[in-house]
């Protein structure tokens, strides 16, 4: 996971909220009382899961810290399945998806002297052999985003360069990956964020960098013909770590980093309806210092907002930021309405890289790090619908194993699915945690 302009779509509104509740803090998190599960014992970084909103089912990845294969495991009903090498050896950005009984990752591959985009596909335990759906000499995909409908279908986005074109690819629920098509033919694209609603529309958003900054742009996929882009962000501010969540009820919400300058930022998210209109870009929160991330290894810290939305467009955000010399992660709900007032998540000396996932009844999960002392843990918290504070905090990690990267995912019909990785071996780790 697991903290991104031009001339803005006509009637879009800028509503900020208020500073952060401090009061709002859970209390402190037990230690669990049982060991979390090693998918891997070693050699694994930047781990990713994704949950199916069709069944019960998870699919975590995570890329080889020595230039070793992805390696990848899924899980029915909360049984993770031993993980299996899924690509070839020095793979990278791996990206996962889960809709229906099935799942998916991509990653950023080799084949001879060009990069490709590949795919493994699992039903059941079993994963496909890879296979290859962008890429051809002389190119170089790079940053894969994977979304899943609830029915299995799959939209594949990637930045395509030495062009900085946008490309993307569908397959239908069990099927393969057609042709790639560019949605845009050129740009200096940085980021790509792909995603499937649950009525099937899909989109593709990402940050194009022009002469005077850049911009957040989407296109939407009409029948086989990609949209013309739409640019969603303020021209005043430079974007970053763009990411994208859906929900049950067909709902978009696209959440970045706002740059401001002098290392000042603000958090910007824009939801789209079932109906395909997108609303008011919000601000969320008050402008504030940004991060700098929990020091720890490996690789930079994680400074990406987190997103997630329920089945009746209700957008959850979370992000750190720094206050007081000190690192902090806050959340706050948008509504109809506007952006409600942020609550600092955790009680603990400092905080950082959020990730959030929303059950099948509107209950919010999140999960972070946090530093007290010269230790570093993942914990996770629960919100009901309708609640006005955190609970249920608990620790993910055991004490001594300093962790990376955690991330949540919550399968219809199931648990929350926790994932982490433990810069201590290497070892990638998840945990299974049941609403309070």
């Amino acid at each position: 996971m697991r903290l991104i302009l031009l001339p803005l779509v006509a009637g879009f509104a800028l509503v900020g909220c208020a500073p952060a509740d401090e009061r709002a803090a859970p209390p402190g998190c037990p230690v669990p009382p049982s060991p979390a599960e090693a998918l891997s014992s070693g050699d694994g970084r930047a781990p990713v899961v994704a949950g199916s909103r069709g069944a019960d089912v998870a699919v975590a990845a995570w890329e080889s810290a020595t230039g070793g294969p992805v390696r990848g495991a899924t899980a029915t009903g909360g049984r993770w399945t031993p993980a299996a090498d899924i690509s070839e050896p020095g793979a990278r950005s791996p990206t996962a998806a889960a809709g229906g009984p099935g799942a998916a990752v991509a990653w950023d591959g080799v084949a001879g002297d060009a990069r490709v985009v590949r795919v493994a596909r699992t039903a059941g335990g079993t994963w496909s052999a890879p296979g290859a759906v962008g890429g051809a000499a002389g190119t170089r995909p790079r940053r894969p985003s994977l979304a899943a409908a609830p029915s299995g279908a799959l939209l594949l986005a990637w930045r395509g360069d030495p062009a900085g074109a946008v490309m993307a690819a569908v397959a239908p629920p069990g099927g393969a990956f057609g042709p790639a098509a560019p949605v845009i033919a050129d740009g200096d694209v940085d980021e790509v964020a792909a995603a499937v609603t649950a009525g099937g529309r899909r989109t593709v958003a990402w940050i194009e960098r022009a002469p005077d900054g850049a911009v957040v742009r989407a296109s939407t996929d009409r029948g086989g013909v990609w949209s013309a882009p739409v640019t969603l962000s303020d021209p005043a501010t430079t974007p970053a770590d763009l990411r994208a969540g859906t929900g049950s009820g067909g709902h978009l919400a696209l959440v970045w980093r706002a740059d401001l300058g002098e290392r000042t930022e603000r958090v910007d998210v824009v939801l789209r309806g079932p109906d395909g209109t997108w609303g008011a870009r919000r601000i969320v929160g008050a402008s504030h210092r940004r991060a700098l991330g929990l020091p720890r290894p490996p690789g930079p810290a994680d400074i990406a907002p987190a997103v997630a939305v329920d089945g009746a467009g209700r957008v959850v955000v979370a992000w750190p930021e720094r206050a007081g010399g000190r690192e902090r992660v806050l959340l706050a709900e948008v509504g109809p309405s506007g952006p409600g007032t942020p609550v600092r998540l955790g009680d603990s000396e400092a905080a950082g890289a959020p990730s959030l996932a929303i059950g099948d009844d509107g209950t919010v999960a999140a999960v972070w790090e946090a530093l007290d002392g010269a230790r570093l843990s993942a914990r996770i918290a629960f919100r009901p619908p309708g609640a006005m504070s955190w609970s249920g905090c608990r620790m993910l990690s055991a004490p001594g194993r300093e962790v990376a990267s955690p991330e949540v995912a919550w399968p219809a019909g199931g648990a929350a699915v926790a994932l982490w990785a433990s810069t201590n071996d290497g070892a990638v780790l998840a945990r299974r945690v049941e609403r309070p």
